[in-house]
C-alpha cells in the first residue's frame, strides 16, 4: 500500500504557519490540503514531477474550492515553498519540495530491486537525500530490511544535514568577523541534531541567516556571543519575529532566558 511520511511536527513549521496564514485557514484544513496533494502526487505523478499539472489540477488534487490562484501563491511563498519551480528552455518545471523525504521509504521499498533504475532516476532529482540501498543479512525479513534501511539512511541524512548546517554556520560567522569558527564538535554536533528533531533543515538554515543578520546591529545584544548555543536559545524569538512576534517582547524574553 501506497504511504508518505509525516513528521509530527509539521504544524510547528514555520513554512506551515505561512501556508496557512496566507490561505487564511486552521491548522487541520491546511494539513488536510498538503496530505491530499501529497497523496495523490504519489498516485498520479510519483516521481514528485508534477509540470504537466495546471493550476486547477492542483487546487482539485489538494482539495481545495477557492481559487487555485490562490493556492498557488500559497504553495510557492518565497522562503516557505512547498513547490520548486524551476525556468527550463522547455518550460517551468514543478517539483515537490522535499518530495525524497516524504515518499522516498516507499519508492524505495517498491522499487529497489523491481525497477533499480527508475529509482534513480527519482532520487537524482532530489540529491539531498542518500536512499543507497545497503546489504544486509539473508534471513532477515522484506519488513526488516526496510526497517533498517530506512534507519540506516535517515542517519545518513541527518549525518549530511548537521555538516551542511555546519559548513554554512562556518561561512556566516567568517563573514561577519573575518576569523574562523572554533567548533565545539561533541557539544555543538549534539545541539544541531536537537534542532533537527523541531525543525527541518531548510528552517535551520533561515533562522542561521537571521541570527547573522541581526548580529550586524551594533545594538544587538548577541553580536559579541556568536556561539551555536546562543544561537539555539533565541530561536523561538527569530521565528517570532520572522512569523511577525513583538521585537521588544521577544528580544525581553530571549534576555531572561541567558
Amino acid at each position: 500500500m501506497p504511504f508518505i511520511n509525516i513528521t509530527t511536527s509539521i504544524t510547528k513549521n514555520r513554512k506551515f504557519k505561512r501556508f496557512k496564514r496566507h490561505l487564511a485557514i486552521e491548522d487541520a484544513e491546511a494539513l488536510g490540503h498538503l496530505v491530499a496533494l501529497w497523496a495523490n502526487v504519489l498516485d498520479l505523478a510519483e516521481d514528485g514531477n508534477i509540470s504537466t499539472w495546471s493550476k486547477e489540477d492542483i487546487a482539485e488534487y489538494a482539495h481545495y474550492v477557492g481559487e487555485p490562484e490562490r493556492l498557488w501563491e500559497a504553495l510557492t511563498l518565497k522562503g516557505a515553498h512547498f513547490l520548486d519551480t524551476q525556468e527550463l528552455s522547455t518550460g517551468l518545471r514543478v517539483l515537490i519540495h522535499n518530495w525524497w523525504d516524504y515518499s522516498g521509504r516507499y519508492l524505495t521499498a517498491r522499487y529497489r530491486t523491481t525497477k533499480p533504475e527508475h529509482l534513480a532516476s527519482i532520487k537524482n532529482l532530489y540529491k539531498k537525500t542518500d536512499y543507497t540501498p545497503t546489504t544486509l543479512g539473508k534471513n532477515t525479513t522484506e519488513i526488516d530490511k526496510i526497517d533498517k534501511i530506512d534507519k540506516i539512511d535517515k542517519k545518513k541524512q541527518t549525518d549530511g544535514w548537521v555538516k551542511e548546517i555546519f559548513q554554512y554556520w562556518a561561512v556566516k560567522y567568517r563573514t561577519l568577523t573575518g576569523q574562523p569558527y572554533l567548533f565545539a564538535y561533541i557539544k555543538e554536533d549534539g545541539i544541531i541534531r536537537r534542532t533537527l528533531s523541531t525543525y527541518d533543515k531548510d528552517d535551520i538554515l533561515d533562522f542561521i541567516d537571521k541570527f547573522y543578520s541581526e548580529a550586524q546591529d551594533e545594538k544587538c545584544w548577541w553580536r559579541d556571543k556568536i556561539q551555536i548555543g546562543i544561537w539555539v536559545s533565541v530561536i523561538p524569538t527569530i521565528v517570532r519575529k520572522l512569523t511577525g512576534g513583538s521585537v521588544a517582547k521577544n528580544m525581553d524574553g530571549a534576555r531572561r532566558g541567558q
